[in-house]
């Protein structure tokens, strides 16, 4: 045999006996393995037994180591368990409770909070403990129980609102109010206010809801031992120096003011307001000035406010223009009232202006949204006042205004005030009041009609629109010159011969408004529509060849009672008046135009009763 071979054959020998080597091992594992799993599987089955077993047992009983209130009732049923409390509890629930705060006392008594255990609730949680959750959870919690216990509060019945009743009421007896270091003035009127700085108070605070909670724990886990009240003290830690700092700090803004600007609000605080902003310890104290802050912005504060336009039978029935709302930023503002009193503290100016920031808020429709009529926004408004009118005088203004209130004026279209008012007579509402008549005076349907074409006229002047008929009165009337209103500047109509008109030149239609304000005594015409930047011109009313009154003038009057004088009219002097008006637009003069008065002078009137 070659040597070869030979070892060939060797080497598959040798191959052959690990082969069988490697078999017998792994037969022997195998078997490990079987026996091991046999063991847990063995283990499994025994544990899920006795748990099983243990559940079984428990079914509709509390488990080991439960208690309520400190009462056990591991082991026990429903009823068991609740017997085992009442039997314990009933007699240890106590009739009241002692609250305490240094060396005082309060007594509550559970009436007062209509406190009432609830037995059959407790034991109801009891028997749910651990049996609501994982599988795993609820096991591990009943080895918590059973190895360490586990003690669950009584359930209570308490009005929450007595707690709280009674919880006030022993608060008011503890709390002190913390008294800050005050600035004040003495002698406030005098040249020289006198400056002082009050050292301030220390206050304590029961925290009403901590005692709260500690009445119900103490309810859940009855106890005769008392309930420490939690009280924090709150101290003042102002230094004399701060003091002494503080008052000259307030003795550098006597004499200053701040006037400050929101919107279209303008509030002036003088020196004397502004020390109390000045905070003892340093700088300024920022709750005061946010507190001025919200008082100032319930002042600016409007809500947008909505167009409404509405129409009935061609006519305009109900119409509010659309309004931006305003909201005072008061975190920026009190930060900006800290920045201007810091510059004004350090100034030797006596005054200092500030602006603080107000947001605009649009409404969710615009008048111009509101229609297709191109009216957007007021285009021009008048004013009169009617203060000392009579009672008749009053109503028929008032009665003609609301005819013409509403009223579209198309674009191109003139509009007549006489033809607007229509027929002015007892049989359409009006009443008699002293209207001059043939150079008397004299009672007329429809006196005081001239009031609105007076206010209306004005109106027409500052929307710079065309006027294209106007007459002044014959003698000046005192009506028209409230207000601080210059003669001339007014319009009488008598229906149907002479009349006031103006012509709409604008894109859009102009919708006239009324109102009367009887609270002041005072008139308004407001036009709406579209502007097209047009600039008004007026000068000031020139006045020339003045002439006194005439006497008084005594007229017999039999409606009167004999001996009775009522004056009816009062003396106006006479005179020439004039006033420019020119109106442009794109650099470009569209009117220009002089309005001439001439009134004559006219006597106070007095009415003489002759009736017997």
């Amino acid at each position: 045999m070659s040597e070869g071979k030979k070892k060939k054959d060797e080497s598959v020998k040798s191959a052959a006996k690990r082969d069988h080597a490697q078999s017998k091992s792994f037969k022997a594992l195998r078997s490990i393995v079987a026996i091991v799993g046999g063991i847990f599987f063995g283990a499994t089955i025994t544990l899920t037994t006795v748990v099983l077993f243990f559940l079984f047992f428990y079914s509709g009983k509390a488990y080991p180591g439960v208690a309520v209130a400190g009462v056990g009732v591991g082991g026990k049923s429903l009823s068991e368990s609740q017997k085992a409390l009442e039997d314990t509890l009933v007699s240890k629930f106590p009739a009241s409770l002692t609250l305490t705060y240094q060396d005082r006392s309060w007594t509550v008594s559970m009436a007062s909070l209509s406190a009432q255990p609830d037995f059959k609730r407790s034991v109801e949680n009891a028997l749910k403990y651990a049996r609501k959750g994982s599988v795993v959870g609820n096991l591990q919690a009943i080895v918590t129980a059973a190895t360490y216990g586990i003690n669950l509060p009584l359930q209570v019945f308490v009005d929450g609102d007595n707690v709280g009743e009674t919880v006030s009421a022993i608060a008011s007896e503890i709390d002190v109010p913390l008294e800050e270091p005050a600035i004040t003035l003495t002698n406030e009127n005098s040249p020289q206010p006198v400056v002082s700085v009050s050292i301030g108070r220390s206050g304590r605070t029961l925290d009403r809801e901590e005692t709260a909670r500690a009445i119900k724990k103490r309810l859940e886990q009855p106890s005769s031992e008392p309930i420490a009240l939690p009280v924090s003290d709150d101290m003042v830690t102002t230094t004399p120096e701060q003091l002494d700092q503080a008052k000259l700090r307030a003795q550098l803004f006597l004499g200053k003011t701040l006037d400050i600007h929101a919107g279209e609000n303008s509030t002036a605080l003088t020196g004397k307001e502004l020390i109390h902003f000045i905070s003892v310890r340093n700088g300024f104290d920022k709750n005061k000035i946010s507190s001025y802050s919200a008082s100032l912005a319930q002042q600016v504060n409007k809500p947008p406010q909505d167009a409404l336009l509405q129409f009935t039978g061609g006519r305009v029935t109900a119409f509010r223009p659309s309004r931006d709302g305003l909201t005072l930023d008061e975190k920026e503002t009190v930060k900006k009232i800290i920045d201007s009193l810091s510059a004004l503290e350090a100034t030797s100016s006596s005054a200092m202006a500030l602006s603080v920031p107000v947001k605009l808020t649009s409404p969710r429709v615009t008048t111009a949204e509101a229609n297709t009529l191109g009216i957007k926004e007021r285009i021009g408004i008048g004013i009169s006042y009617f203060s000392h009118s009579s009672a008749e005088r009053i109503h028929n203004l008032t009665l003609l205004s609301s005819r013409i209130n509403g009223t579209l004026v198309a674009p191109g279209e003139i509009f007549s005030m006489a033809k607007a008012a229509g027929d002015i007579s007892a049989a359409t509402g009006y009443k008699q009041a002293y209207i001059i008549e043939n150079g008397r005076t004299v009672l007329g349907d429809g006196g005081g009609s001239c009031q609105p074409s007076t206010t209306l006229f004005r109106a027409i002047l500052d929307a710079g629109l065309p006027v294209e008929e106007r007459h002044a009165h014959a003698y000046r009337v005192g009506y028209y010159e409230q207000g601080g209103y210059q003669p001339g500047l007014d319009a009488t109509i008598f229906v149907p011969s002479i009349d006031l008109k103006f012509k709409n030149d604008t894109p859009g239609h102009i919708l006239i408004q009324t109102t009367v304000d009887l609270n002041n005594a005072e008139l308004q015409f407001e036009l709406y529509g579209t502007k097209d930047n047009r600039t008004v011109y007026r000068s000031p009313v020139r006045v020339w060849d003045q002439s006194p009154a005439p006497p008084p003038l005594f007229q017999d009057d039999p409606t009167l009672p004999k001996g009775v004088v009522k004056q009816v009219d009062f003396a106006a002097a006479g005179a020439k008046t004039a006033f420019d008006y020119k109106v442009t637009k794109d650099g470009k003069t569209i009117q220009e135009q002089t309005f001439y008065s001439n009134f004559r002078p006219w006597q106070a009137v007095f009415l003489r009763g002759t009736k017997e």
